[in-house]
């Protein structure tokens, strides 16, 4: 087991969270643990943007975007 944290910094404002996981897991599993839709934001790593079939682990550090739409 790979038990650990993931520590989720959003953007904008720089909110720092870490959650405690046993193993890794889909970036879609990420996002319902932090109960955001899929839809409306954009999961970062690096300089990598990582879509909802993407494996994160126990010690990473990434970055949550809010997609924001306007006319």
């Amino acid at each position: 087991m790979e038990m650990g944290e993931i520590t989720i910094v959003f953007s904008p404002g720089g909110e720092k969270r870490r959650i405690v996981v046993d193993e890794s897991m889909r970036v879609r599993e990420l996002l319902k643990t932090l109960l955001l839709d899929e839809e409306s934001v954009v999961v970062v790593r690096g300089d990598e943007v990582l879509t909802e079939d993407r494996v994160v682990r126990p010690g990473e550090i990434l970055t949550v975007f809010n997609v924001m739409s306007g006319g």
